[in-house]
């Protein structure tokens, strides 16, 4: 996939994520949004700068990361193991990159 197109494909669909997320309307999903977007953003200027060329797969495996510690952020303030939770689970995902 050119770069041209895999900007455009993860632009709209963090845009969408961002306009999904925000129907929520709070202080911390607005955060957590952000973040995301960020992450995506970060990634997409990895590769692009140092011609990486990861293939979408790689993109995905990178939103389903972001978006584990998306969705269970909020969990941290009721417990902490949630936050085991992630740290199992982000190492996993982050090898298949």
């Amino acid at each position: 996939m050119e770069y041209k197109n895999k900007r455009r494909l993860i632009l709209g669909i963090s845009l969408f994520l961002l306009l999904v997320f925000y129907l929520f309307k709070n202080i911390s999903t607005s955060l957590r949004v952000f973040s995301f977007i960020f992450g995506m953003v970060i990634f997409y200027l990895g590769d692009h700068m140092f011609e990486i060329e990861y293939k979408f797969r790689h993109y995905l495996y990178m939103m389903t990361i972001l978006l584990f510690g998306f969705l269970l952020s909020p969990l941290f303030f009721i417990s902490a193991n949630y936050d085991k939770i992630l740290h199992l689970i982000s190492p996993f995902l982050g090898c298949l990159l």
